[in-house]
């Protein structure tokens, strides 16, 4: 997965761990989108690509930029894939301190391709 302009880094995407696919129905549900229109590509992609953020219907990662973090937060560069974003998300039923592009690209593939 491509972390800045010019390095790519390992990304373990995990779509067909156990613990992925619930968490996407979840999000679907989260994001509004009916149980008819999941059979929509378009309507589905829009809704994973949105609930992904947190600022939009208690989504999965909370976005943050700057080098100021939270003790007991993971920085984004130290995530190394979906599963435990995802695992951590469906146990606290919040969102996950804290992500950037990567991350949130990372995440919104896995979510992608599980429901495929």
């Amino acid at each position: 997965i491509w972390h800045n302009a010019s390095n790519g880094r390992h990304w373990v995407f995990g779509q067909f761990d156990d613990a992925v696919l619930p968490a996407c129905i979840l999000l679907l549900e989260r994001a509004g989108l009916a149980p008819e229109d999941r059979a929509n590509p378009v309507l589905v992609s829009r809704a994973i690509s949105r609930i992904v953020n947190s600022n939009d219907d208690r989504g999965v990662v909370v976005g943050k930029w700057d080098k100021d973090y939270e003790e007991n937060t993971t920085k984004p560069t130290e995530w190394t894939g979906s599963i435990k974003i995802l695992e951590d998300y469906m146990k606290r039923q919040r969102p996950v301190k804290y992500g950037q592009c990567w991350v949130f690209s990372g995440v919104v593939t896995t979510g992608k391709n599980s429901i495929s």
